[in-house]
């Protein structure tokens, strides 16, 4: 095979890996929500990814921007146009694609310790002198660490339906959002009625939903691991293709650079194929100020 034209297909499979890193990161967001218009779902998928990593959204913004920088500072250290695009970008897109993996396993682990949660609380309700407010209340004072930070307004709630949409706002959870749903339209019950549906119906449902969730997980992570193989494949290649003098020289001219370009847009349409065929299933969000919206409406 003539190296040349094994060097061009290295360079374009690189390029096509940027763009699918792209896609990944501006795609639809995994919660919707108000404000800043057409804006709101890229801000809320990057707030989900922060909370997953237990970070604000300021500090993931900065690290993103720091990331940019030393991908700009790599590119251009080495010294060609194309290649100083192409680091920054990969520093931009690339950091948050391989911490979405650290992300999403943080919060399956949450998802995973809310079932004790409400275990714990039906057995605090069992013991017959407590309210669902007042025990709520309780267990937020020494939570599991996994849901600390989402169960902190709990802790000093002058309202627990309040409390509880700041729960769900902290957590960016879908299955934390049932939770929550659930509770909401749970506090007028009395503890007896709410001990036998969360032990009949609603601890049974999160069980599926943690199982349904663990599958998803190990979906995305199997095809995350496919495409990691892939870059890291094709970076090795490219290395080792860049030792060679004469290759090296052709793609500092303007066509070099142009095919510099293709060669990363291949990668990224492989990492995309990737990301189409691995099977997942779509989560249903709850919109928890809503609902809560709506029982003041009813018992106003």
């Amino acid at each position: 095979m003539n190296p040349t034209l094994f060097f061009i297909q290295v360079l374009l499979l690189l390029l096509l890996g940027l763009i699918v890193i792209f896609l990944v990161a501006f795609g639809p967001s995994p919660r919707q929500g108000r404000g800043w218009g057409r804006l709101q779902p890229l801000i809320d998928r990057q707030r989900y990814i922060a909370t997953g990593l237990g970070w604000d959204l300021r500090t993931w913004l900065l690290l993103r921007a720091a990331a940019f920088g030393a991908g700009l500072a790599l590119g251009w250290f080495i010294g060609t146009p194309v290649v100083i695009l192409g680091c920054a970008v990969v520093g931009f897109f690339g950091v948050p694609w391989w911490l979405r993996a650290r992300a999403a396993q943080r919060k399956l682990d949450m998802d995973r310790a809310l079932i004790p949660f409400m275990i714990n609380l039906v057995n605090l309700l069992s013991q017959g002198q407590q309210t669902l407010t007042q025990a709520l209340k309780d267990l937020a004072q020494n939570p599991d660490p996994r849901l600390a930070h989402a169960l902190e307004p709990l802790r000093h709630a002058e309202s627990v339906t309040d409390a509880l949409v700041e729960v769900a706002r902290r957590g960016m959870s879908p299955m934390l959002d049932r939770v929550c749903v659930d509770l909401l339209l749970s506090i007028d019950q009395t503890p007896e009625a709410f001990i036998e549906q969360a032990q009949r119906v609603l601890i049974p449902q999160y069980d599926q939903d943690l199982e349904l969730q663990s599958r998803n997980h190990a979906a995305l992570a199997g095809g995350r691991q496919n495409g990691l193989l892939v870059i890291v494949v094709m970076s090795i290649a490219f290395v080792v293709v860049m030792r060679v003098e004469s290759l090296r020289a052709a793609y500092q001219t303007v066509i070099g650079q142009g095919l510099l370009v293709l060669d990363g847009l291949m990668v990224m349409a492989i990492l995309w194929v990737l990301q189409q065929m691995t099977p997942r299933s779509e989560w249903t969000t709850w919109d928890v100020a809503a609902v809560r919206e709506q029982m003041r409406r009813r018992y106003a």
